[in-house]
């Protein structure tokens, strides 16, 4: 009796649980809400069998690795423009918006999923896009020889995928 119950219990189980992973139209549709949409199917379709919270964790994990790796470039950058004090003054400014704005609405934007307010996820990527954007204009335009945009580029590209998961969160 014991083990037709557990049996019963776990194929229950492994019903709902399926009912809920994302099914590859469901990551198209996520990520032609993107500026890259390609590059964020090949992200995606490894965790089809995720759920969309398990996804946007994920993503939420990819964006606070793109934003440490942006961090540590302008770092870098900081430190072999010092006799260009237009180049210097530019990644200084972006530090700040990366470094303390950036990650700080990551976190907010991870709290807010924690606590199941998954408009407001959304909401706080958003605010990734617009610390993005400050840091390529920066004080004043500049362009940029680096490899910086492109590393914008990617943290841009993950706040635009947890924006459009988030999406499927509040639904």
């Amino acid at each position: 009796m014991g083990y037709k119950f557990s049996s019963l219990v776990t194929t229950l189980f492994l019903l709902v649980a399926s009912s809920y992973a994302i099914s590859k139209e469901e990551v198209n549709a996520i990520c032609k809400e993107t500026n890259n949409p390609s590059f964020c199917v090949t992200l995606l379709s490894p965790h089809l069998n995720a759920t969309f919270y398990e996804l946007i964790e994920h993503t939420i994990d990819g964006e606070r690795l793109s934003i440490t790796n942006t961090i540590k470039l302008i770092n870098a950058l900081i430190s072999q423009s010092a006799k260009n004090p237009t180049a210097q003054k530019h990644y200084k400014v972006c530090l700040e918006h990366l470094s303390k704005d950036a990650l700080s609405d990551l976190e907010r934007s991870q709290e807010l999923l924690k606590k199941g307010d998954y408009q407001n996820v959304g909401v706080a990527a958003l605010a990734i896009v617009l610390d993005v954007e400050d840091c390529r204009v920066g004080g004043s335009p500049f362009l940029d020889p680096s490899m910086l945009p492109k590393y914008l580029s990617a943290v841009d590209l993950f706040a635009q995928m947890i924006i459009s998961i988030s999406k499927y969160l509040h639904r």
